[in-house]
């Protein structure tokens, strides 16, 4: 024997959510006095049951109330070509400037002479 239990207090705007997105809707009672407009003029009282809504359009088309199906796309991304010249102009830029390259130098030349000195270290000569 299936027992169905209800894990939330059924109301009017939990029996339209439900009936908008197709789900089986709890029993609500007096929906037909709601303030609510869309809740009021949706609702049949001698059924007790709510009118589908229209559908809610994503920008694709698809019910917005809906999963969406998984995309399978059957070739690989394309980059354009006018995103492929953005990449290319900011690939070809130096990412650092003024202050920050002297900075690189200067570390550079400071790692160098603790290369050589650490070379005449361990040759004895110092």
């Amino acid at each position: 024997m299936y027992l169905a239990i209800q894990t939330r207090y059924c109301t009017c705007v939990f029996a339209y959510l439900d009936t908008a997105s197709g789900r089986q809707p709890c029993d609500a009672q007096n929906c037909e006095q709601s303030l609510c407009a869309a809740i009021k003029n949706n609702y049949n009282a001698s059924t007790r049951t709510f009118k589908t809504p229209p559908a809610i359009k994503r920008t694709d088309g698809s019910d917005a109330l809906r999963q969406r199906e998984p995309k399978v796309y059957t070739s690989p991304y394309q980059m354009s070509n006018q995103d492929r010249e953005k990449y290319q102009q900011g690939a070809s830029q130096q990412p650092f400037s003024g202050k920050t390259n002297e900075i690189f130098f200067l570390m550079k030349n400071i790692q160098g002479l603790f290369t050589s000195i650490e070379r005449k270290l361990k040759k004895n000569l110092i």
